[in-house]
Formats: C-alpha cells, structure tokens, sequence
C-alpha cells in the first residue's frame, strides 16, 4: 500500500499498535515510508508522538534526534529545538550527544545565533562537525575559516592523481572560491598547482579555471559566483549528509 494507505490504517488503528519494541519499530517504519515521499509534518508527527508517550531513556533520545532531523528537513528549526529538549536523557554515548549537540547547533543557526551555533561544536572534530562549520561559515561570510574547513573535507583526496568524487570536487571548488574571497593568491595558487588536472575532468572545469586564474578574472566574478551557488544550495552540506542518508537507507538508520 501507498505511505498515505498505510497512514490511514495506523491511525484507524492505533490503540491496536503493540507495546515495546515491536510497536516501536512498526511507527519508525512508517516514518521512513513517509520521509521517503517527502511527507515530512506526517513523520513528525508520528515521531512527536513515540517521543512524548512512549519511549524513555536512550531511545527517547534517539529518536528526539531523527524527529529533530525531520523538523530541520522541513525548515522549522524551533520545532526542532522543541524535539530536542523534550527528549533529554542522562548516560547517552558519546556520538549520539554529540549528534544532538550538532542538530541543535544547526537549529540556532537558522534561526540566527551563528555565534551559539559555532559555541556548541567547540571540541568536535567528526566530520559531521566540518560539513556544518562549512555551511556556518559560508553563509557568514568568514572566508578564511570557511578555506580551512574545506581543506579539511577535502583532506589527501586526489593527490595520488586519481579521480575525484563530485562531492570532492564541489569542495575543491568552495574551497577555491574562500581563497578568493580572503585575498589569499598565494593558497589559491597551490591550490591550482594541485588540482587544476583533477578539476578539469569535472562539471566544475570551467568554474575552478575562472576563480585559480588570478590574471583573467575579476573580483565581482568571484562574488557573482559564489552567490549564484549560495542562491541553489550547493552550500547546504550538513543537511544534504542527512538527505543523502535517508536516500540511501532509512529515517532510523541516521543515528
């Protein structure tokens, strides 16, 4: 049946939904189904629900986490605050707290605290925590952070003259435009020196050409640029980590 099909049935059902794990596992089900087609306030609600009347404990916490996720999918970063704080619990291990500590750190950045935001990932050093960091320093505009997070993400990828992955090269390339964009000629030029063979084999050949030739472009180009991607969310890549997690697998495969 549809996710609606299966909504309905549940709702018509419900007080027949078994205790424990079992039911636990029935509603998360659901949830995946209907995150897949993009029902995101039906998820929530589900999950609002298991978080508020059925769960305790670590698990309250983990899946306060996933509805959290859904709430920061669905632009509504107070609700996902909300989801947080109503599924606190003692003793969680160490990477759900810090994935917690990350949602809620991307949730008082959208809603405009990009100082607390940053705050709460002092001490964090996951990957998880750059790709977050990229997207709060892009959006600030902090050029000179937002090149060391990228070189980070990027790490020792292509050095050995293999191919690079595209999400690689789209780092490459946002870490070319940070140089730009903080008068660093001289990072931009090693940059260039490192990957100018890599980058022509990708679709951002001719962006990275335009922003490593120092001699041909303009500054207005580099800015035109970069607000062109900011405009299309090529930026957005803590978030774009989750949907690509829940393309792949599942709602409760995400922690």
């Amino acid at each position: 049946m549809t996710p609606l099909q299966a909504l309905a049935l549940y709702d018509e059902f419900r007080e027949l939904t078994p205790v424990g794990q079992a039911g636990d596992k029935i509603i998360e089900g659901l949830a995946d189904r209907l995150v897949r087609v993009d029902l995101l306030d039906r998820a929530a609600r589900l999950l609002d629900r298991q978080v508020k009347f059925r769960l305790q404990g670590v698990e309250k916490a983990r899946v306060g986490a996933r509805l959290a996720v859904i709430h920061l999918l669905d632009r509504q970063p107070d609700s996902a605050i909300k989801a947080l704080d109503e599924s606190v619990a003692p003793q969680l291990g160490d990477a759900l707290a810090q994935e917690r500590r990350r949602l809620r750190s991307r949730a008082i950045f959208e809603l405009g605290d990009a100082q607390g935001a940053l705050k709460l990932l002092e001490g964090d050093n996951s990957r998880e925590a750059d790709l977050l960091l990229s997207d709060i320093y892009w959006r600030t505009q902090n050029w000179v952070e937002a090149a060391k997070v990228f070189r980070r993400l990027v790490g020792n990828s292509g050095l050995d003259g293999s191919r690079i992955r595209p999400d690689v090269a789209q780092f490459i390339l946002n870490w070319a435009v940070s140089l730009s964009l903080s008068d660093n000629a001289e990072g931009l030029n090693r940059l260039r020196q490192l990957y100018a063979a890599q980058m022509d084999n990708t679709s951002y050949r001719e962006a990275f050409r335009l922003i490593t030739n120092s001699t041909s472009a303009e500054p207005g180009d580099f800015m035109r640029l970069s607000e062109r991607f900011e405009e299309i969310g090529q930026f957005q890549a803590f978030l774009s980590a989750y949907r690509d997690k829940l393309k792949d697998g599942s709602l409760s495969a995400t922690n």
